[in-house]
């Protein structure tokens, strides 16, 4: 669904902080924004918004959520150009459980751990 123009702003304002700039330096597009209201998980049982924003030639994909009843916007995700490249070149193709791999695979490697 389309984003309205409170969670845009808070949204915005979430990834500006994590990127360390301003809208001066990089406007996001709203109509570059989708989300999904209520998601539930399998496990662990969570239950939030998830705002999934595209970047560039939809070379960037920032997943950014909140927990449900709260207004707290966080940076869960982000997936750059060289990541997305290198995971589909290595003869991956665009499935969700390929999708749902290389973003554990990333967020090991976030964390630090290279398994």
């Amino acid at each position: 669904m389309k984003v309205n123009n409170k969670i845009y702003k808070e949204v915005s304002e979430t990834l500006y902080n994590h990127w360390g700039i301003t809208k001066d330096d990089y406007e996001i597009d709203k109509n570059r924004m989708t989300m999904i209201k209520n998601y539930f998980s399998d496990s662990p049982s969570w239950i939030g918004d998830i705002v999934f924003v595209v970047g560039g030639e939809c070379c960037f994909i920032d997943i950014v959520v909140r927990d449900s009843g709260t207004d707290k916007w966080w940076v869960m995700y982000q997936v750059n150009e060289n990541e997305l490249v290198s995971f589909l070149s290595n003869g991956m193709v665009w499935t969700d459980e390929n999708m749902n791999k290389m973003i554990n695979e990333y967020r090991k490697k976030r964390e630090g751990k290279n398994e």
